[in-house]
């Protein structure tokens, strides 16, 4: 009996310099998430990371406001 494999190469994880440009410029965050969604095994990463970089420059922005 002949088996069949799957002959697809293992998918690769979204890499840490990826996800830290995410965390910092959170548009590029959003552009790799659409552009690696199919080559990563986690593109949600990319994603996450652009919200938490979003979200720490909205608090950033409150409490440097708050200052003045």
């Amino acid at each position: 009996m002949e088996e069949e494999f799957n002959n697809q190469e293992p998918q690769e994880s979204a890499g840490c310099v990826g996800i830290g440009f995410s965390f910092f410029f959170p548009i590029v965050g959003i552009i790799m998430y659409f552009a690696q969604k199919k080559s990563v095994n986690n593109p949600s990463a990319y994603l996450y990371a652009a919200l938490a970089g979003f979200g720490v420059g909205i608090l950033l922005r409150i409490v440097t406001g708050a200052i003045q």
